[in-house]
């Protein structure tokens, strides 16, 4: 399976919200990091998420539920049309 990385993730924000609106910035990209990377955890060598579904859940999960936000806080809206778009 082939994840995204950090800068298409960002890229695809660029394109969200010059298409819908909204501020261009990341508020905390540690977090942004982490989020990208909660779909790929393992344990034992087992992976957590073993489903494309439960990698995909997960992954929309962190971006509009976790850390990584992404636009400020007066735009959540904004933050959910990027999650759902990633």
């Amino acid at each position: 399976m082939r994840y995204l990385t950090i800068q298409e993730i960002l890229f695809i924000h660029f394109r969200v919200i010059e298409q819908f609106g909204g501020a261009h910035c990341v508020l905390n990209l540690t977090g942004l990091e982490s989020a990208i990377a909660r779909p790929q955890a393992t344990m034992a060598g087992d992976d957590l998420y073993p489903s494309g579904k439960s990698r995909r859940t997960t992954a929309i999960n962190s971006a509009i539920f976790g850390v990584p936000r992404i636009l400020p806080a007066p735009k959540p809206r904004a933050c959910s049309r990027v999650s759902l778009r990633v």
